[in-house]
């Protein structure tokens, strides 16, 4: 599998070993209410885009392919409340595995599990892919997660508004519309 060619497709995000995690473009304005599940057109995307290398579902929560070891796994959120940095901790997987993710849901696990450049990952992440960050300013859920929010939350405010305003990431259309 070409992985280098999928991180230059402009809706899908790769966080490599050990994390090993993808998360796929929704669009780029948020509520602080939005529910932040992977929606079927996000599901549908990749999945498009990995049918070329043979991938299909194993089950609604796994890709799989014949020709490839790497899977790409939906996690499953079972508990109410909990973090999605808890859900890829307990969720069973291979080293290669992947896990799909939201945007928003990659930038809590880069603020929870990530403590080198942390703010150059998430803007990494968001010049590809708008966070939630309202939602994860209310949502944070330990102190060190909390710490980091309250004192970056307005520069990647402003970094996130910036990226939106000036770039071709503003005109990327919403998931949705591309299904």
């Amino acid at each position: 599998m070409n992985i280098e060619k999928l991180k230059d497709d402009k809706y899908l995000f790769f966080l490599e070993t050990p994390h090993n995690l993808v998360c796929v473009f929704d669009h780029i304005r948020y509520d602080r209410s939005d529910a932040d599940l992977l929606s079927q057109a996000q599901r549908k995307y990749l999945l498009n885009k990995l049918v070329e290398y043979g991938y299909y579902h194993k089950t609604g929560r796994v890709l799989i392919s014949e020709s490839h070891k790497t899977k790409f796994i939906f996690p499953k959120q079972n508990i109410l409340g909990a973090s999605i940095s808890d859900f890829i901790k307990h969720e069973k997987r291979e080293d290669q595995d992947l896990f799909v993710l939201t945007p928003t849901q990659m930038a809590i696990y880069i603020i929870n599990t990530i403590k080198n450049d942390t703010l150059e990952i998430l803007k990494n992440l968001i010049s590809k892919h708008p966070i939630n960050l309202k939602k994860i300013y209310d949502h944070s859920h330990n102190e060190s997660s909390k710490d980091f929010i309250n004192q970056h939350f307005k520069e990647l405010e402003r970094y996130q508004d910036d990226i939106i305003k000036n770039t071709s990431v503003g005109n990327n259309s919403h998931i949705g519309r591309i299904f």
